[in-house]
């Protein structure tokens, strides 16, 4: 029922048996390692110290553990690995070797100053149904000391509690996910039964990037609006679907993503840029410009727009159908691609849908409303005209395949009008321009029986 205290001077401190009191246990390692073999260490509060260069404890095997409260030491690229059988209070510090600690049934807190690390990764898990993890205020979980990119920290829990602070530094990624598959996530607002962080809890993380979730997450909504204040990218992730209330908007530097359903984001999202994103149906609407910088891919449909700003397409959006809009103007890098049966559009400023690979098997409704402003695609196979196509008074259309046969099977409003079908070229339509120029590169120019050109000006 006392204390219990156990130093080794010199080489390793070897726990082969049970240690059990309910006092007090402290087991230092002198000039090396603490390391288990067998045996639980039961007790009021535990110390580990591992004092060798490189000390650690645990490193080969976890140290198993029933106490109230852990402390720990490890030195130079010592790892920690400790595995809790009915949760404690922890704190600790170690250099460049990663610590893991596991609660296996109840909730795991952080206490006193934290854990600091040199840069060594920390993965806490709580692993127990419902359990909670839980970050004390004035605690710390903190990968930077001394070396400021830092390392990555995971948090592993049904439920957790962001009262302190959690710094990866400018490198690391902090990611946060369910122990239990299936949980739902709650972001913005700590719903019921679900792994919640608030927006307050969200602005305690320092980190490149912030993870939340996984493909065995449950619906993952969000609830309240959240921006990061110091995480440059965020990532939404789950086996569900992402939904978004009224008002609870994302503002984040880059988005990134997965959903094995519907990711929805139609609130008034400020996204500067979008990163890799899978779903089954995509859906963001932005208030501010964006750029498309990863793989975007909807399977059944993608849908892009901005109520203010450009819409800039640098990586590729994929969509059965897929709708793009912009408030200004659509434009795509010569590297970006779309790949879609039908693609549809809006926007009020000139666009131009310049990408070198892009896959459109039919150019759906689009429109350009701004006066004098046009719209250009280019398309690397054949493309079908099945809707109007408009552009705003005194604006030019150039339509162009560098692969495949053009086919006008709806009709076309515009300034200058240039049509370019690399197999083939074919009026079905009505074509009403003030000019158009006609070109093909191998089987001729067809025009339909009940097409008509209407043109003012010149045709060529």
């Amino acid at each position: 029922s006392g204390n219990v205290g156990v130093t080794s001077t010199t080489g390793d401190l070897t726990v082969s048996g049970n240690i059990s009191t309910t006092g007090n246990v402290a087991l230092t390692a002198s000039a090396g390692n603490i390391v288990r073999t067998a045996g639980t260490i039961s007790g009021n509060a535990l110390t580990l110290t591992a004092a060798g260069t490189n000390g650690a404890i645990g490193a080969a095997g976890a140290v198993l553990t029933d106490a109230n409260s852990i402390a720990f030491s490890a030195n130079g690229t010592g790892a920690v690995n400790i595995t809790e059988a009915n949760g404690a209070n922890v704190s600790g510090t170690a250099g460049s070797g990663n610590v893991g600690i596991t609660s296996t049934t109840s909730d795991l807190g952080v206490v006193a100053t934290g854990i600091v690390t040199a840069g060594g990764a920390v993965t806490l898990t709580a692993a127990g149904g419902g359990a909670r993890i839980n970050i004390g205020a004035g605690a710390t979980v903190d990968t930077t000391n001394g070396v400021p990119a830092g390392a990555n920290i995971n948090l592993i829990a049904d439920n957790a509690d962001i009262l302190g602070t959690i710094n990866a530094g400018t490198g690391g990624t902090v990611a946060i996910r369910q122990a239990s598959a299936g949980r739902l996530i709650s972001l913005g607002s700590d719903e019921p039964v679900s792994l919640g962080l608030t927006s307050t809890e969200f602005d305690q993380i320092t980190a490149k990037s912030i993870v939340i979730g996984d493909a065995n997450s449950g619906d993952l909504g969000i609830f309240a609006a959240i921006a990061p204040a110091h995480a440059a990218t965020l990532s939404l992730n789950t086996g569900g679907a992402i939904s978004q209330a009224a008002g609870a908007t994302i503002a984040v530097g880059t988005l990134t993503g997965s959903s094995v359903g519907a990711t929805t984001l139609g609130e008034a999202n400020v996204i500067g840029t979008l990163g890799n994103f899978s779903a089954a149906g995509f859906s963001l609407t932005n208030a501010a410009a964006l750029n498309v910088t990863g793989a975007v891919d909807g399977g059944s449909s993608a849908s892009l727009s901005t109520s203010a700003g450009d819409l800039t397409i640098s990586g590729s959006i994929t969509g059965t159908t897929t709708t793009l809009g912009a408030a200004g103007a659509i434009s795509e890098a010569a590297g970006g691609v779309i790949t879609a049966t039908t693609l549809n559009g809006t926007a009020v400023n000139s666009s131009s849908l310049a990408g070198t690979g892009n896959q459109i098997q039919q150019l759906g409704s689009f429109s350009v409303t701004g006066a004098g402003q046009g719209l250009s695609v280019l398309n690397n196979r054949a493309l079908d005209v099945t809707w109007p196509v408009s552009v705003g008074a005194g604006g030019d259309i150039a339509l162009t395949t560098s692969a495949g046969a053009l086919t006008i099977d709806s009709a076309l409003t515009g300034g200058a009008v240039s049509l370019t079908g690399n197999a083939g070229l074919a009026l079905n339509a009505n074509v009403s321009p003030a000019t158009l120029t006609l070109a093909n590169s191998a089987a001729g120019i067809s025009q339909g029986v009940s097409s008509n050109v209407l043109a003012t000006g010149n045709t060529s």
